[in-house]
């Protein structure tokens, strides 16, 4: 009995959470959901009191398992939710209404606060504020949060590269900008640690081969640039782009 009152009393603050949760959402289809989402918890928490008064555990066993119910309808509503506000950021990034974008995410950290996907967005979404700033003290403060936030994702999810290229490409160009070495350095130690399985892989042995010529280590631009004739195919604008720099860099070593 004392497991079952464990596990109602675990579910009873969870559905309740997510109830409130989804009825607070902005639109109106999930406002609807979200009053169908309380009802049904009611009706069956309800159903699991009458049941433990008349001590019958069967009866307990069952409500608990239609909680199951409760939670999938309230996964559904909620994953909709957070497409919707995805969709909405992307949208506003590719428009370049950055600063926009940044209250979407802000909104997106506090509904889903554990979202791999939030952490290198909202990242990257800095580093555009950042290149694009104009003024001195907005782009040390876009550089500042961008960095933030990358280094949260890789603490969160100290196993996905993005965050590495993420860092990689901000570090890079912040030394590119200000004429650092130890930041160019930075980032390319960064971008040395997307695996070759990540779809930033070229786009990170590209950006090793560009910061490596600013640092003037040659060899390893020309290695990144053989990296990517090898890896890509002999049709394919990379591999063009990346022979054409190659042979240009060769010349300029000899």
């Amino acid at each position: 009995m004392s497991i079952l009152r464990i596990t109602l009393k675990i579910l009873s603050h969870y559905f309740f959470f997510l109830s409130f949760f989804v009825f607070f959402t902005c639109n109106n289809e999930n406002k609807e959901k979200g009053k169908k989402l309380k009802s049904l918890y009611i009706e069956k928490n309800k159903a699991f009191l009458e049941a433990k008064k008349k001590k019958e555990e069967k009866e307990m066993k069952k409500v608990i398992k239609e909680f199951d119910t409760i939670y999938n309808y309230a996964f559904v509503a909620i994953e909709k939710e957070y497409q919707a506000l995805m969709y909405l950021v992307r949208l506003l990034m590719e428009k370049k209404y950055y600063s926009r974008a940044i209250e979407v995410f802000e909104k997106i950290h506090t509904l889903y606060p554990y979202k791999k996907k939030n952490y290198f967005d909202m990242g990257i979404c800095y580093f555009y504020l950042y290149i694009a700033s104009i003024n001195k003290e907005k782009e040390k403060e876009y550089f500042l949060l961008s960095e933030k936030i990358l280094n949260k994702g890789l603490e969160l999810f100290p196993d996905e590269n993005d965050f590495q290229y993420g860092l990689g490409m901000l570090h890079g160009m912040f030394g590119k900008i200000n004429k650092k070495k130890e930041f160019l350095k930075k980032g390319i130690n960064h971008l040395s640690q997307v695996s070759p399985v990540n779809s930033f892989y070229t786009a990170a042995l590209f950006s090793i081969a560009h910061f490596s010529i600013l640092v003037e280590d040659k060899d390893r631009a020309i290695f990144s640039y053989q990296k990517i004739i090898k890896k890509t195919k002999k049709k394919s604008k990379l591999y063009k782009q990346a022979m054409q720099n190659l042979q240009q860099l060769q010349k300029l070593k000899d």
